[in-house]
């Protein structure tokens, strides 16, 4: 159970991610700065079955120290991103196929 992620000291990290990948059925991309040039580089993916799938985009999250993501979204929208769905969309999809 994660009770614990109520609360602001407490989140989650690696398993939780391969289990939200494996929810909503999308690759997850982690990305990480090279400490010595800023680089980004791919630090871990989860869901690797999931990239094949040409109705899904990956969800892409920056990691910072102290196991801090944020969301990786591109700056300008390409042909690839403007297919993203909209907030909630997936959720709903899978309660409705829960509930059916």
């Amino acid at each position: 159970r994660c009770n614990g992620t109520n609360y602001k000291a407490v989140w989650g990290g690696e398993p939780e991610l391969q289990a939200m990948s494996e929810l909503y059925q999308r690759p997850i991309i982690v990305y990480c700065g090279h400490p010595e040039t800023g680089e980004a580089y791919v630090h871990a993916e989860y869901g690797k079955g999931f990239e094949k799938r040409k109705d899904v985009q990956p969800v892409r999250l920056n990691f910072y120290q102290y196991g801090h993501y944020d969301s990786a979204v591109p700056v300008r929208p390409t042909a690839s991103n403007q297919e993203y769905p909209q907030p909630g969309q997936i959720e709903l999809r899978l309660l409705k196929l829960l509930n059916s």
